[in-house]
């Protein structure tokens, strides 16, 4: 069974703008990279699983916590684009489709 608490699972950092403890970890679906807030979140929607360079983060649905399948040590994250009273300014504007 894959391991969903990782801990120290990717580079510890603060947030340029609000100063926050984040973690940046790939995304299972794309690869790209996420910031999320580095404690744990009751109502967080990400999970992470794996360890070091092989972390990934996986947003999941919240009625999928809901289910047996999920290890009751699962530790939930919210990603920081949610939190951050500036997250405006981080983002970067998406590519434009012709």
């Amino acid at each position: 069974m894959a391991h969903y608490a990782p801990i120290n699972c990717c580079a510890d950092k603060r947030c340029t703008y609000c100063g926050k403890s984040i973690v940046w970890v790939r995304t299972a679906a794309s690869g790209s990279w996420m910031p999320v807030d580095a404690e744990p979140s009751s109502d967080g929607k990400v999970v992470i699983d794996g360890l070091g360079s092989d972390a990934r983060a996986h947003v999941i649905a919240p009625t999928l916590f809901d289910r047996d399948e999920w290890p009751s040590d699962t530790v939930r994250r919210t990603s920081h684009f949610a939190t951050c009273p500036k997250a405006d300014q981080a983002r970067r504007p998406r590519a434009r489709k012709s």
